[in-house]
């Protein structure tokens, strides 16, 4: 998926000010919710912040291989395990 000038744009702006990545992060969770429910527990996903979509996957690494194959590199992300008793929730930049 390749970045407009908006999404670059709005790219740049969660890179510069890394509270906003978390900011988005929670929005896209909470938006994704009743989608995201319905997965299978420990399974990783990894949002774009950007416009919501995501990736699942068994694994981190595949997870973030998935993301990067369909988003492009550099695309701000967020991993996050499914009902996990493990916090792997963080940013991608």
């Amino acid at each position: 998926m390749a970045m407009t000038s908006t999404t670059m744009e709005r790219a740049e702006q969660l890179r510069a000010d890394p509270s906003l990545l978390e900011t988005a992060a929670g929005h896209w969770l909470s938006v994704l919710a009743p989608e995201i429910a319905g997965l299978p527990r420990a399974s990783v996903i990894v949002i774009d912040l950007i416009e919501g979509g995501y990736v699942v996957a068994a694994d981190r690494l595949a997870a973030l291989d998935a993301f990067e194959a369909r988003f492009g590199a550099g695309r701000p992300g967020w991993l996050h395990q499914i009902g996990g008793n493990i916090v792997v929730g963080g940013s991608i930049v």
